[in-house]
């Protein structure tokens, strides 16, 4: 069964499966670490979802 829960901080999904899930050079925990740092709490909210399996976390939302 799936799950996700939702997080409001970067550092709470673990950089090894930020790692897994965003391998690019265009996308990344870095480029959400960025957002929050922005400034922007005015215009936008940022939430992170932690997708599990069977409680094994496979994804992130």
């Amino acid at each position: 069964m799936y799950k996700v829960d939702w997080f409001d901080s970067v550092a709470d999904i673990s950089t090894s499966l930020w790692d897994e899930c965003f391998t690019g050079p265009y996308e990344g925990r870095w480029w959400y670490e960025a957002l929050a740092k922005a400034g922007l709490e005015d215009q936008f909210t940022f939430k992170f979802g932690l997708v599990s399996q069977d409680g094994k976390p496979v994804a992130i939302a």
